[in-house]
């Protein structure tokens, strides 16, 4: 958990849209495709990778554009990437695989353990973290975001109730509370935790939290909706090569 950087935290919670353009359908039949919203989204994303991708090779090998950049991008830069990759590139890459293959409410929940779970964790941790592990994580960080991941994902569980009555995770499920998506929700933010914690930089910084958060979260989501809904893999698993079917 890296020091609380509000700059860039509040420029990560741009990162809603993904989930929002998914869940809400917002390109609904766009171009006559079956799976318009997904389709659109990912030729975004993969647009986004690609520009920043290419910023990043440049930045990282021309110094004079390197202090240009950072001139102008570094306050929402961690101070580590000014001499590795952004975790932009990481980021975008892992929105790039969660919006090929999962449901729109596991990528909500999976983005939100990341963007609101992550933040909360590196300003309780930087603040109040006192007890440090080996890798300079705390503990009250770990606490932070697990918490926080959890009532995120309650908050969600209501958003999905209010759209879509017996939804997946939605909070009520024949007139009582769903514990089970509870329980699948509090296990994935101990795996977003979990994520978090053991996350480092290896591959020039590709194999940080902002990459490995969202898929683990997403997987281990998925997995016990599986198990535990007694849902089958085609009816939650999104069929990749169905992704430019026409209507």
């Amino acid at each position: 958990m890296d020091g609380f950087n509000f700059n860039r935290k509040l420029f990560h919670l741009i990162g809603f849209f993904v989930p929002a353009i998914l869940y809400y359908d917002l390109f609904k039949n766009a171009f006559e495709l079956q799976y318009a919203s997904r389709a659109i989204l990912l030729l975004i994303v993969l647009a986004i990778l690609i520009f920043i991708s290419i910023l990043e090779i440049l930045r990282l090998n021309l110094p004079k554009f390197n202090d240009f950049y950072l001139k102008y991008f570094g306050k929402i830069m961690k101070e580590a990437e000014k001499t590795r990759m952004n975790g932009v590139v990481p980021y975008m890459c892992s929105n790039a695989i969660i919006v090929c293959f999962f449901p729109p409410q596991v990528i909500f929940l999976s983005m939100a353990y990341l963007l609101i779970g992550d933040p909360l964790a590196a300003f309780f941790g930087s603040k109040y973290g006192k007890y440090r592990f080996s890798n300079g994580k705390s503990l009250v960080g770990v606490v932070a975001f697990i918490s926080s991941s959890i009532i995120a994902g309650i908050f969600l569980m209501l958003l999905f109730q209010e759209n879509t009555n017996e939804s997946l995770f939605s909070f009520y499920k024949g007139g009582s509370f769903n514990i089970n998506s509870f329980f699948i929700i509090l296990l994935g933010a101990i795996a977003a935790g979990t994520a978090e914690f053991l996350s480092g930089h290896a591959w020039k910084g590709f194999l940080e939290d902002n990459f490995l958060i969202p898929i683990v979260s997403s997987i281990v989501l998925t997995s016990l909706l599986i198990v535990m809904e007694n849902s089958s893999v085609e009816s939650v698993v999104f069929p990749i090569t169905n992704l430019f079917n026409k209507i």
